[in-house]
């Protein structure tokens, strides 16, 4: 039983595109779930591509911005912010304050510790509950 409910999920899961946070601002916490970001849905990538999410916040000598959205990677690239045009700083430019990325639904967003926290309080207990189950 504990197979076909993970071969399920997985099935269900991988039909999907990912979802990503998208938003743009010139205010320092503009992005914050608060602020209501756009969900926007990524679609599937081309073959030997993923799709990830991505979170940046940096200084551009004169406003504080913030920018998240989807982003296209090679298959072979790893998923942080070496494979991300723009999350180092550029001297003279741009500071970088934050650069983040990630591959699960939703998971770009200004909050994110304060979702993963959430997830875990979500997880936990269904997790608990499937091992009395079963």
């Amino acid at each position: 039983m504990k197979r076909i409910l993970l071969i399920a999920c997985t099935l269900i899961a991988s039909g999907q595109a990912l979802k990503c946070y998208h938003c743009q601002s010139e205010v320092e916490n503009g992005c914050k779930l608060e602020a209501k970001p756009q969900e926007t849905n990524c679609g599937k990538p081309a073959k030997d591509y993923q799709i990830v999410c991505v979170y940046k916040a940096f200084y551009d000598g004169a406003h504080h911005r913030v920018s998240s959205g989807c982003e296209t990677l090679l298959n072979t690239s790893p998923i942080d912010k070496s494979s991300i045009h723009n999350c180092e700083d550029d001297k003279g430019t741009f500071k970088v304050k934050e650069c983040r990325v990630c591959n699960t639904e939703l998971c770009n967003s200004a909050d994110a510790r304060k979702a993963a926290l959430i997830l875990l309080q979500i997880c936990l207990p269904i997790a608990y509950l499937a091992n009395k189950m079963f």
